[in-house]
C-alpha cells in the first residue's frame, strides 16, 4: 500500500520548481532582462543570480516539506489541502517583486515565478496524494456501489 511521502515529496517538488525558475531566470537574461534589484528600504543593488533562484525555490518548498508532514498525519484530504495552501502562497506573494526598484521587466519576469512555484506545488502535491477510493470508504462505495462495511 502507497503511503504520503512528504519528505520526498518536497524535495522533489521544490527541484522541479528550481529547475523551472532557472529556465525562466535563463530565458529571461537571453530577452536582455537584467535582475537587478533594489529592496525596498536599502541603498545596495543586488544582481538575482541561479544561488539566489534555487534557493528561493527550495526553502519554502522545504518549509511546504513540514506542512506536508503535519498534514500526512492527519490524512489525505488534509495533505491536499495543502498543496491549495501552496498555490495559494504562490499567487498571494507575485506582488513581492514589485515592492523592490527594479526594471519592468525584471519585475515581470520574477513575479512569473511564484506564479510557477505556486502551480508546480499544486500539481505535485495532489499528483502524490492517495487515490480518494484509498482514503475514504464511503466515497468509494458511492463510485463502485460496493460497500467496504
Amino acid at each position: 500500500m502507497r503511503t504520503l511521502a512528504p519528505w520526498r515529496t518536497a524535495l522533489t517538488v521544490g527541484l522541479v520548481i528550481s529547475a523551472l525558475n532557472v529556465v525562466i531566470l535563463t530565458l529571461g537574461r537571453a530577452l536582455g532582462t537584467d535582475f537587478v534589484v533594489q529592496p525596498a528600504g536599502s541603498a545596495a543593488t543586488t544582481e538575482i543570480g541561479i544561488g539566489m533562484v534555487v534557493a528561493a525555490s527550495v526553502g519554502p518548498a522545504l518549509l511546504g516539506g513540514v506542512a506536508l508532514w503535519l498534514a500526512a498525519r492527519r490524512g489525505n484530504r488534509s495533505w491536499r489541502a495543502v498543496g491549495w495552501l501552496g498555490l495559494a502562497v504562490g499567487l498571494l506573494t507575485v506582488p513581492a517583486p514589485f515592492t523592490a526598484q527594479a526594471s519592468t521587466q525584471t519585475t515581470l519576469v520574477l513575479a512569473s515565478m511564484h506564479v510557477v512555484a505556486g502551480v508546480a506545488w499544486v500539481i505535485a502535491v495532489r499528483r502524490q496524494a492517495l487515490p480518494e477510493a484509498a482514503t475514504d470508504p464511503d466515497r468509494s462505495q458511492q463510485r463502485t456501489g460496493v460497500s467496504h462495511a
